[in-house]
């Protein structure tokens, strides 16, 4: 008998012992991986169980492919990883917004390492093809996470250059996106919504408007939509005289070009609603937003 209770007293110390063990483990995983630096401890307190396991996850991939591999590592095993990789966190991401919009779609992420341009950094979350439109999703404490840096925290007091940042991060990795006018629109049940109207392409200038983005915000998720635009507006004059005669000013320092487009977007952000067209543009915008708030 006193064999007996001695075996279990062992068994009883292994067990301890067992789940000591998986506590350091788990421990020194979150040390390894700096997270308190990171902003998962501290900063990204704010996110659910379940956004914060994402997180995890992604930025050990990230950290994973940031290592130096071995020589006869081969392009091909690195993209099977990382398409792997990705299929995880796309899983991850349609648990978290399976009361969505766009609980089904894809993820946005189109690679977790920085080798040219493959869409490294996006934002992440899920695109539904599906939808008539090309409709983005994200949680709203995810965004808030991505943007931290950036200083974006509230939506009722976005800038253009804030959409600059964002639209560009969620919408493509080869160019930029410059938003030339934006519209608050009034919505209901604490809805914030947005329309802008903007040009991507991969350098500075006054070029024309060629896209219509939305900007919806409930309680929970971020939504945006892209919609190619299909009336012309006509280019505003006096924004284009701003450009001009800073662009070529004799003696313009390296950073004019920079000055130059910013003054011609603020131009171009009450220039173009006064233009007739764009009565139609803000038509459309409307109906796009009362699409996505019902």
């Amino acid at each position: 008998m006193e064999r007996f209770y001695l075996f279990i007293l062992v068994i009883l110390m292994l067990s301890c012992n067992s789940e000591q063990d998986k506590k350091i483990t788990n421990d020194s995983t979150i040390n390894q991986n700096n997270y308190s630096k990171d902003s998962i401890i501290g900063r990204g307190t704010f996110l659910t169980d379940k956004e914060l396991a994402y997180i995890k996850t992604r930025d050990r991939y990230i950290e994973y492919f940031e290592k130096p591999k071995d020589p006869n590592f081969s392009f091909e095993q690195l993209e099977k990883q990382n398409k792997d990789s990705l299929l995880e966190l796309e899983r991850l991401l349609k648990v978290i917004l399976k009361d969505s919009r766009v609980g089904d779609g894809r993820i946005n992420l189109e690679a977790l390492y920085d080798e040219g341009e493959n869409g490294f950094g996006m934002l992440d979350g899920l695109v539904n093809g599906r939808d008539p439109l090309n409709l983005f999703g994200i949680t709203k404490n995810l965004f808030f996470y991505y943007f931290m840096n950036n200083k974006i925290n509230q939506l009722d007091q976005l800038t253009s250059n804030d959409f600059n940042k964002i639209l560009t991060s969620a919408f493509t990795n080869d160019a930029a996106i410059t938003a030339l006018t934006t519209i608050k629109l009034p919505s209901e049940n604490n809805v914030q919504a947005y329309g802008i109207v903007t040009y991507e392409a991969q350098d500075i200038g006054p070029f024309p408007p060629n896209r219509i983005y939305i900007f919806v915000v409930n309680d929970k998720y971020v939504y945006m939509a892209s919609e190619k635009l299909e009336a012309k507006l006509t280019e505003v004059k006096e924004c284009r005289k701003i450009w001009d005669s800073l662009i070529e000013k004799t003696g313009a320092a390296d950073d004019m070009g920079d000055y130059a487009q910013n003054k011609y977007c603020e131009c171009c952000q009450q220039g173009y609603q006064n233009e007739p067209q764009f009565d139609s543009i803000k038509k459309e915008i409307v109906d796009i937003v009362n699409y996505l708030e019902h």
